[in-house]
């Protein structure tokens, strides 16, 4: 449980690190217009949309291996948005795969939470009440590190910063897994 709630803690972070300030972003490093990145927003909402609801079957089969994936494209993703930022196309594309990413994070961490939350008499409720109060701290730090560092240094390490937050969340996933595979 420990670990679910740091990964958590990690990704999320990242993640709100970065969507907080994706519009000053866009703006300043991208050159996007007021009606691109309205656009933009849009891409990364309805990606998130469409991996929340069609990543239920892989988090039924296999929730820490599809963490894991959307870890890691969630982190890819924001680590490529410098890059992307060259190209109006680039830019969907990453945001549209940010978004996916981000779609999916919640139905996996709460399908973790359940499944080792049932291994403990009682835990269900407790287990999911700490994880939904993580996910909010972390909603908080990471716009508060992200208004931290645009304060200091402007938009352009916003995406690196999030993407070590991401990298973080999947050594923790990592970890836990040699960990759990350890004591089987």
């Amino acid at each position: 449980m420990l670990a679910i709630f740091g990964i958590t803690a990690f990704v999320v972070t990242g993640n709100f690190l970065a969507y907080t300030y994706i519009a000053p972003y866009l703006e300043q490093v991208a050159r996007q217009s007021a009606a691109q990145i309205s656009l933009l927003l849009l891409v990364y909402g309805a990606a998130g949309v469409v991996t929340n609801f069609a990543i239920g079957p892989f988090a039924a089969r296999a929730p820490r291996a599809s963490l894991g994936v959307v870890t890691v494209l969630l982190g890819v993703s924001l680590a490529c948005l410098n890059t992307a930022a060259l190209s109006h196309t680039a830019v969907i594309v990453t945001l549209a795969a940010w978004g996916a990413a981000y779609g999916a994070l919640p139905v996996l961490l709460q399908t973790l939470v359940f499944k080792e939350a049932s291994k403990i008499e009682g835990g269900a409720d407790a287990a999911t009440s700490i994880n939904v109060s993580v996910f909010n701290a972390a909603i908080g730090l990471g716009s508060l590190v992200g208004g931290l560092l645009i304060n200091l240094a402007g938009p352009l390490p916003i995406p690196f910063v999030s993407a070590a937050f991401a990298l973080a969340g999947l050594v923790v996933l990592f970890v836990s897994r040699e960990r759990k595979a350890r004591r089987s």
